[in-house]
């Protein structure tokens, strides 16, 4: 299904090189309203495509294997360290990346059905940071995903607990799950024969 992943996957790489572009030209070292809407835009702009692609398998349009082949299609874009020859501007868009590694995780697993868990989101956030002291990252982040996951099902997550983190990789992984519901909520009504964008 080449050709309808190419369809139904609205991101590439000159799409992340224009938000970059866009974030160079913001005022960015006095992060100025401006410069702070760029970078929030930039992140919910990659949300809505990981969105648009879960739709394409949820309306029949993608396998599920297509859609999720189009998720790390789209990763693979954003995982690209920045290389803007500013260490300050490569810095905020590392952090942007790192946020999105947690929407990343949590689409896959909503795609995967694989957060159908008992325990109560704020479980297995303490579950998600116990694993990240004892360094068992990848579990860490599978974690994060299930409660991403049912933030994409329509679970809200608590603000309270977010704002409690102390800075840890768990912590901005979070930072991506929470921009989830924010960044759907303002797209618009999915169309099935919508192209890319």
């Amino acid at each position: 299904m080449k050709n309808a992943k190419n369809l139904y996957v609205p991101f590439t790489e000159e799409r992340w090189r224009n938000w970059i572009d866009c974030a160079r030209q913001s005022d960015y070292k006095n992060m100025d309203k401006t410069a702070t809407t760029v970078f929030v835009e930039m992140e919910e702009d990659v949300i809505i495509a990981c969105w648009k692609v879960v739709k394409g398998f949820e309306i029949g349009k993608l396998a599920r294997e297509d859609s999720l082949d189009g998720l790390q299609n789209i990763e693979a874009i954003i995982r690209e360290k920045a290389d803007t020859g500013d260490v300050e501007l490569d810095d905020l868009v590392g952090l942007i990346q790192s946020s999105l590694v947690g929407a990343f995780a949590s689409f896959e697993s909503y795609m995967k059905a694989s957060f159908a868990d008992k325990a109560s989101m704020d479980e297995l956030i303490r579950e998600a940071l116990d694993q990240e002291k004892k360094g068992h990252f990848d579990l860490a982040l599978a974690i994060v995903g299930k409660v991403g996951a049912r933030v994409i099902a329509g679970e809200p997550l608590c603000q309270e607990t977010i704002a409690e983190l102390e800075d840890s990789s768990v912590a901005e992984w979070l930072d991506g799950v929470d921009s989830i519901s924010a960044a759907i909520a303002s797209s618009i009504e999915y169309d099935s024969g919508e192209g890319a964008t």
